[in-house]
């Protein structure tokens, strides 16, 4: 009888051991499985706070838009260029880039409406002036010349159109 008691109870903490074994182990699925869990939320909020970040960077944009170029993606080089542009809209740089694209993909209305749209911004604009002024000459079109040329106020854009500005005769007093 001894025996089989002493069975009895070896089996019954053979069975506690068991069953504790089970809880610890369902126990460190359950905090791995958190762990897990907090990681990959983590995760995708640092991943969410890097594009939001990245959403508001020019620099980012306009890195962005050059690799894209770079794989002759130019739908989506457009795109970061319009972005950097909404997130600065003065700078000329990204502008003339922009319209680069666009006279690449030969668009070139888009690209001599954005031109136009620098010169507002930086009268001063000379790559954009001599942009302009090289498809205008290309196109014959002397008159989109000649009204840029009313416009310009610099003296180093103004050096553009020596060939459009007509000097007054000058007169001397002595016959000749």
């Amino acid at each position: 009888r001894l025996a089989a008691a002493q069975k009895k109870e070896a089996l019954k903490k053979a069975r506690m051991l068991e069953q504790k074994k089970k809880e610890q182990m369902r126990l460190t699925i359950s905090v791995i499985a958190v762990v897990c869990v907090f990681l990959i939320v983590l995760g995708v909020f640092a991943k969410t706070a890097i594009d939001n970040n990245n959403a508001k960077s020019f620099s980012y944009q306009i890195k962005m838009a050059e690799s894209a170029i770079k794989k002759s993606d130019y739908e989506t080089a457009i795109s970061y260029y319009k972005k950097a542009i909404q997130l600065e809209s003065g700078n000329v740089s990204a502008r003339l880039d922009l319209a680069g694209v666009y006279l690449e993909q030969n668009e070139d209305e888009k690209a001599i409406q954005l031109l136009h749209e620098t010169i507002k911004i930086d009268k001063s604009a000379y790559d954009a002036y001599k942009i302009l002024l090289a498809y205008y000459e290309k196109e014959k079109d002397v008159d989109s010349i000649l009204d840029m040329l009313s416009d310009v106020t610099d003296s180093r854009v103004k050096g553009l159109f020596k060939n459009y500005i007509v000097e007054n005769p000058k007169i001397h007093l002595e016959g000749g």
